[in-house]
């Protein structure tokens, strides 16, 4: 995604972006005393907070990105997570929100609620707002009232931060991770097709980037889940390659930006944000054309 060219002096915000300001700067402060964000995590957290409560005056913070994950809901049959993001890219801020929706037997799919940025110079904010083709989703709430619902105590929440000049983020130990933020029955039973047995499903990979993805993934974790499928597979959003001739495919998050699409593994090991909730699903092609996630599973809030 292209930011708004920077400019120099103050942000011009109005009534209705100080609103957006306060509940940022209100869910960075939720973040800093939940104790849900590792201490690496927390240089660049606070460096976002002190931008924000500079605003409208610039401040010297360069390049962060923070993303807050939600616990899956379950709605009857029906799944949705939510995630928060806030950018700072050489002045240029933007807020934003999105979520996932899973309805069987549809399948799910991903979602942009709203995304919010301004910078110094421009003679206002700009701000899309995606709620009036959102009435499928269970839940939905404006930006303010989400942050007031967010309960950091409660579990299933994830948080990912990127900070090009925090080289403590590069420190943290494997075992420090969003893993240990996830919920879930670990000894959870395989779901079963009709004879007991865990439903078969193939992965083919058909070059090294799809190779090198396998590599990352813990395809004995896909026995755990329900088997889930994707449609709309058709063409690489980045390179536009037909993904029917992949083996493997990403419905994901562009890197810094709230922009989702469909990419072939090769693309998206450049463009893309990661696997994982908020981040991107990796599905494998089956032999009669489905589409079947693999990786980046959500785990169900245990509270639902």
């Amino acid at each position: 995604m292209r930011h708004p060219s920077t400019g120099t002096g103050s942000y011009q915000l109005d009534d209705f972006d100080r609103q957006i300001v306060e509940s940022t700067r209100i869910l960075l402060q939720q973040l800093v005393r939940s104790g849900r964000a590792q201490p690496a995590q927390l240089v660049s957290i606070a460096k976002a907070l002190h931008a924000f409560e500079r605003l409208p005056r610039p401040s010297a913070v360069q390049t962060v990105s923070i993303t807050v994950t939600g616990p899956t809901r379950r709605h009857g049959d029906i799944e949705t997570y939510f995630y928060w993001e806030i950018a700072l890219n050489e002045g240029a801020i933007e807020v934003g929100s999105g979520g996932y929706y899973d309805a069987p037997p549809a399948g799910g799919d991903s979602f942009t609620i709203f995304h919010w940025s301004a910078a110094p110079g421009r003679n206002h904010a700009a701000y899309l707002d995606y709620t009036s083709q959102l009435s499928m989703v269970p839940d939905l709430v404006d930006y303010h009232e989400a942050v007031a619902r967010i309960d950091f105590q409660q579990p299933g929440y994830s948080v990912e931060v990127h900070d090009p000049d925090n080289v403590l983020l590069d420190e943290r130990d494997n075992d420090t991770g969003e893993e240990s933020l996830t919920v879930g029955d670990a000894d959870g039973a395989a779901p079963n097709d009709d004879d007991g047995m865990p439903a078969a499903w193939d992965v083919i990979a058909t070059g090294e980037a799809e190779i090198a993805l396998l590599n990352e993934i813990a395809l004995f974790e896909v026995d755990r889940y329900e088997a889930q499928f994707a449609d709309g597979m058709d063409d690489c959003g980045e390179c536009g390659c037909a993904l029917a001739d992949r083996g493997i495919a990403i419905d994901g998050r562009l890197r810094d930006s709230f922009m989702w699409g469909n990419f072939c593994a090769a693309c998206y090991a450049r463009v893309g944000s990661g696997i994982g909730v908020g981040h991107g699903q990796v599905y494998a092609r089956q032999p009669n054309g489905d589409w079947r996630q693999i990786a980046g599973f959500s785990e169900p809030d245990e509270f639902s």
